[in-house]
């Protein structure tokens, strides 16, 4: 027997102290600690979700933990990611969120993957661990989530939030997954994500909480699992659901063996459902563009994200667009009579629709700036505010 074995087959001096108030209930006791101590678990996600589950996680001494987050922190993601300080804005969330959980409990391993979660490396990152928590807040990674924990036959512990309400579920390919609950995803308008529509700081600590609840009782199994049920909590009426919902035999988790991790950047529609074709221009052309004076700018974000941050253009929110004729267009938009219009959002989603809408009222040189304002941030002026 290694070192390294003998350490997960007992408990140090010190774990015990540490772990005393879960040694003294009995449907955990020391068994149970060991349990927790052999387990891990993949969070997808350092942010709102990702945060509190990470903490309890860590806290009651899920022995091995891994953490994917490519993204940095910024001040807007401190009314609700826990993990986080306004010292380490600016710095990589998975890196940070690591040495804070090495801090709280030193007993246990922390791995980090600072990269995107997709279909090139979902199958390799989640392969060394014993289950998923998806903490992410788009309809795209969602699917991928499912659908690699459905191929490698392991549980998903889901949560999403959106304003003042959120879910929890667990889904298994016996139970049921994510897809027999959402074979489709909405357009980007009929579910914009937290950074579009915003959500109460404290909603995220209480799905995220769950998720960390679910994945416990499952390695110790005890208590009544949400697999084949889906738990809801609106919070401004302080009402808590929990649906049963049955697995639907036509859907992917029944053949798991067919799954093919592809395909998951149409999961969403990224441009509305419509026949109209969407032309891009990329923020590299963009910005020669613009110095030439040649194209008209609209931002369709709202007026808060405009103020935050903006590239510059007439700010005309994607909502108010839908209602204007090509007349007041031309009036508000005054260069729009006569030059092409580029349109821009967070990300790519919300104007991809500005510009079918652009075009159904007779624009017909309408361009989509791809990525969005995320994407000139990145690859163009990394000091701009999002």
């Amino acid at each position: 027997m290694t070192a390294e074995t003998s350490s997960r087959e007992a408990l140090t001096a010190d774990e015990r102290s540490r772990y005393l108030r879960h040694l003294l209930i009995g449907e955990i006791g020391e068994a149970g600690q060991l349990k927790l101590k052999r387990a891990s678990v993949l969070c997808i996600g350092a942010g709102g979700l990702g945060s509190p589950a990470l903490l309890y996680l860590a806290a009651a001494g899920v022995g091995r933990i891994g953490i994917v987050d490519p993204d940095v922190i910024d001040s807007s993601n401190l009314q609700r990611q826990v993990l986080f300080d306004t010292s380490v804005v600016g710095q990589p969330k998975a890196a940070i969120a690591a040495a804070r959980l090495r801090a709280l409990n030193p007993y246990i391993q922390i791995e980090t993957f600072v990269e995107r979660f997709d279909e090139t490396n979902a199958e390799r990152i989640l392969g060394g661990f014993e289950a998923i928590m998806d903490g992410t807040d788009n309809f795209a990674t969602r699917y991928l989530v499912n659908d690699v924990a459905l191929k490698q036959g392991k549980p998903n512990f889901f949560g999403c939030i959106f304003r003042f309400a959120g879910q929890v579920s667990v889904f298994t390919a016996e139970t049921g997954c994510y897809r027999c609950l959402f074979p489709q995803a909405p357009t980007p308008e009929l579910a914009p994500d937290c950074a579009q529509a915003g959500v109460l700081g404290v909603l995220p600590g209480l799905i995220g909480t769950y998720q960390a609840l679910e994945f416990l009782k499952w390695q110790l199994g005890i208590g009544t699992s949400l697999a084949g049920k889906l738990l809801t909590i609106e919070t401004l009426g302080s009402q808590f659901r929990t649906l049963k919902y049955a697995k639907n035999p036509a859907c992917l988790c029944s053949n798991p063996s067919a799954i093919r991790l592809e395909g998951y950047q149409a999961v969403c529609a990224t441009a509305p459902a419509s026949d109209l074709p969407v032309t891009h221009i990329s923020v590299a052309e963009l910005k020669n563009r613009l110095a030439a004076r040649d194209l008209a700018l609209i931002d369709v974000r709202n007026a808060v994200e405009h103020e935050i941050g903006n590239i510059g253009g007439t700010l005309l929110p994607v909502d108010v667009l839908a209602q204007q004729t090509a007349e007041t267009i031309g009036s508000l938009v005054p260069a729009a009579r006569d030059q092409p219009i580029a349109v821009y959002c967070r990300s790519g989603a919300r104007s991809a629709r500005a510009c079918q809408l652009l075009q159904r009222l007779g624009y017909t040189r309408v361009l989509n700036v791809q990525g969005g304002i995320v994407a000139w941030q990145r690859d163009i002026d990394p000091n701009i505010r999002i």
